[in-house]
């Protein structure tokens, strides 16, 4: 089971905020969330392998581990252990050490964002 821990509170909106893009451009994966009133927040992740996009009503799986091993309704999450890495580096026939790789999870008003990545993102 995926374990989530809240990280980036620094950056963490009082609510969660709409995704506004999800985009690659120059090889990084650029994320801008926005909330009611304009107010965004960017991320980059410049080291990303790869990232999927689920509605909310379609990850409840996802929603229900948050739910039980970190407080819910927070926007930022790094995911240990994680199922995502694991698929990805078997996909990869394991040229991919799984320590390397860190699942990140970002949650909106309407989506769960999960990303793997070799490091943090910017978070502006």
């Amino acid at each position: 089971m995926n374990s989530y821990s809240p990280i980036f509170q620094e950056f963490a909106p009082k609510e969660l905020y709409d995704l506004e893009k999800l985009s690659e451009q120059d090889g990084a994966l650029k994320i801008s969330l926005i909330n009611d009133n304009g107010c965004r927040i960017r991320i980059r992740f410049k080291a990303f392998k790869a990232y999927r996009k689920l509605d909310e009503g379609d990850a409840l799986i996802s929603l229900g581990q948050i739910s039980k091993s970190a407080k819910p309704r927070m926007s930022f999450y790094r995911v240990e252990p994680s199922d995502f890495i694991e698929w990805f580096v078997k996909q990869s026939y394991d040229i991919y050490d799984a320590k390397t790789l860190v699942h990140f999870a970002i949650i909106t008003i309407n989506d769960v964002i999960d990303v793997i990545s070799r490091e943090d993102p910017i978070v502006d």
